[in-house]
């Protein structure tokens, strides 16, 4: 793993940019990356470093151009779903394939919007890591058998980014947005991964995204809730490998 400033490179071979969750550094995507049959060099942007979600994408584009990758397989989960479909947006003749996992390309509700401003309003107040737990709590299935390990990871990853990068991160998603129209005649292979436990976004928005957005598929990842990947890495990097043999 690599450390170049604005993104982190993990293992070698075909290139897949994969934007993180809320929260997640490149750790986000390791056991995926393991786990795949293939040779895949992962390219994740530290989201937590920009301020909106068209710079993390364009910084993304930037360190495609500094690696010398023109097109690329691109994956994005929950806030990084977010930001590999402002890549799209901005940056579709860059893409060879889609995978997007547990997020949605419709905007926030009132009710999550408000709740989004008075995490805001906690964390200001001093209580990072109270908002820290109960973002574990709602994020990572109780009943999963990796809870406790995943749990861990994901503190340990949010606690690295720190508070600033958390805060930063939180405004770009609530700045998002409705995103549906990006996808509107997309035309590339696309593939949504939702873990079958996600109360965040759950299965029925992944079968509406699917349904909606014509040409795409659909997996439903057993024993996952809102962090397929890390839940049940094995299930999704089955998913995910069908999907990338299918088009290449």
């Amino acid at each position: 793993m690599s450390a170049p400033k604005g993104y982190d490179i993990v293992g070698e071979g075909e290139a897949l940019l994969a934007f993180p969750a809320l929260g997640c550094d490149w750790r986000m995507w390791a056991p995926l990356q393991d786990e795949l049959a293939g040779d895949y060099r992962f390219i994740v942007p530290r989201l937590w470093e920009y301020d909106s979600l068209v710079e993390g994408a364009s910084a993304a584009r930037t360190a495609l151009d500094e690696l010398g990758i023109e097109k690329v397989l691109l994956a994005g989960l929950s806030m990084g779903g977010y930001a590999a479909l402002e890549f799209i947006r901005l940056f579709a003749d860059r893409v060879s394939g889609v995978i997007l996992c547990d997020t949605t390309a419709f905007p926030d509700s009132e009710e999550r919007r408000i709740h989004r401003e008075d995490t805001l309003s906690v964390i200001a107040d001093g209580g990072y890591e109270r908002v820290l737990s109960l973002f574990l709590d709602s994020v990572v299935w109780a009943g999963g058998e990796s809870v406790v390990k995943v749990r861990k990871l994901m503190a340990k990853m949010a606690f690295d980014i720190g508070k600033e990068g958390y805060v930063r991160s939180l405004k770009a998603i609530k700045d998002r947005g409705d995103q549906s129209e990006i996808l509107k005649g997309f035309t590339l292979p696309l593939l949504f991964i939702v873990g079958s436990e996600d109360a965040f976004t759950p299965p029925s928005v992944a079968e509406e995204m699917a349904e909606k957005f014509g040409g795409s598929g659909l997996s439903v990842i057993p024993g996952a809730g809102h962090m397929s990947v890390l839940e049940n890495a094995v299930a999704a990097a089955d998913a995910a490998q069908n999907f990338i043999d299918s088009i290449t």
